[in-house]
């Protein structure tokens, strides 16, 4: 687990801004950069985030739990070498939706 190629990037935080889908892989802004990394999804790992300062479960909580299982897939299907296309392009393509939604979100 982890980039080899860039190993001063492992452990930095950042937040998915795009997948790629030519090269399979998530455009990740991370902190205090201006350009994304391209990042293998193998190579991704998502952090708890704090709850809602309400308490409850907001739309964009709920997107992001959405995202994570969404990317949980995604992995699975990539790392099945005799998976189904199919199947990994229609997660490839709800994933980019549910990051666009995300930045959205973030416009607000």
């Amino acid at each position: 687990f982890g980039l080899q190629g860039a190993k001063e990037l492992n452990g930095l935080h950042g937040r998915i801004v795009k997948f790629v889908e030519e090269t399979s892989r998530f455009g990740v802004r991370l902190e205090g950069e201006d350009e994304p990394k391209a990042v293998k999804p193998a190579n991704l790992r998502r952090i708890k985030e704090a709850a809602p300062a309400d308490g409850g479960s907001d739309e964009k909580a709920a997107c992001e739990r959405e995202l994570n299982e969404v990317l949980q897939r995604l992995k699975s299907a990539e790392s099945d070498k005799d998976g189904n296309l199919e199947d990994r392009q229609r997660l490839q393509k709800e994933l980019r939706g549910l990051i666009q939604k995300m930045r959205n979100f973030e416009e607000q």
